[in-house]
């Protein structure tokens, strides 16, 4: 049994025992692609961005200068990576172009949060930076997680989904880290967002009924996961097998036949 499983590690047996077999037993980690990357250097412009000390009643410019100067920089730093993908220049630019454009949409998110609050810029900003990239555990149910922001009362985490709605296992994640949030401050957050980049922030309201089935799905999956034998951890075939556009990376070793 792994010492800490994550919202990530719980969801992915849910999802498939075999799966979570394969990455998390046999530490067979999948490669990176574009989509896997191209999140990083999202989450890493974000995080870069939040270290500004100060802005100016010029920040709609600001904002939008500094994050394309700050995605530049980041897919620079990573372009020898990005080539090893060997993908099309077209298919490239388009991920190179709507990155750019789901950064360019967060800053306007963030100007209209900050003419919200009616404060003073500065005091919105630091409001809005809360706390980042901040790591909640608890040894009691083996669980830890790392959230991309934590405010008074609230979470949020950031996606780069090709869908903004909030799915059943997206809901499972919110009520875990909402679980560690309790374990930490001991009280709940009001609200659990997600902020799509590609569509915004999805809110939703925390609840006691969500924390008991987070943690119902925690004690489960430690429940399953004692054994390092295969055969516990049965293959869930189905749509996320194989698909019109690719297939699991664990694919070939579920069935060789193929």
């Amino acid at each position: 049994m792994r010492e800490f499983e994550s919202p990530s590690s719980i969801n992915l047996y849910l999802l498939c025992p075999r799966k979570y077999y394969y990455r998390y037993i046999k530490n067979l980690i999948p490669p990176e692609d574009i989509i896997l990357l191209r999140g990083k250097i999202l989450h890493k412009v974000v995080e870069e961005f939040f270290k500004i000390k100060e802005i100016s009643n010029n920040y709609e410019f600001e904002f939008k200068v500094i994050v394309l100067d700050l995605f530049n920089k980041n897919w620079q730093e990573n372009l020898g990576i990005i080539k090893s993908f060997n993908l099309d220049d077209n298919v490239l630019k388009s991920y190179y172009e709507e990155s750019k454009e789901m950064l360019l949409n967060w800053t306007g998110y963030l100007n209209n949060k900050i003419k919200q609050t009616n404060l003073e810029p500065n005091q919105a900003f630091s409001m809005l930076r809360g706390e980042r990239e901040v790591t909640l555990f608890s040894p009691l149910l083996g669980v830890k997680g790392v959230l991309d922001a934590v405010y008074e009362d609230k979470i949020v985490d950031y996606k780069t989904s090709a869908r903004d709605t909030i799915t059943n296992d997206y809901r499972i994640q919110l009520g875990i880290y909402s679980l560690l949030f309790f374990e930490k401050f001991k009280r709940l957050p009001k609200s659990a967002s997600l902020y799509f980049f590609k569509f915004g922030e999805r809110e939703i309201m925390i609840n006691e009924d969500l924390v008991k089935e987070a943690k119902e799905k925690i004690l489960f999956v430690k429940s399953k996961t004692i054994t390092e034998d295969k055969d516990d951890y049965p293959k869930n075939v189905g749509k996320y097998c194989k698909w019109s556009t690719g297939k699991c990376p664990y694919f070939d070793l579920c069935f060789p036949e193929n």
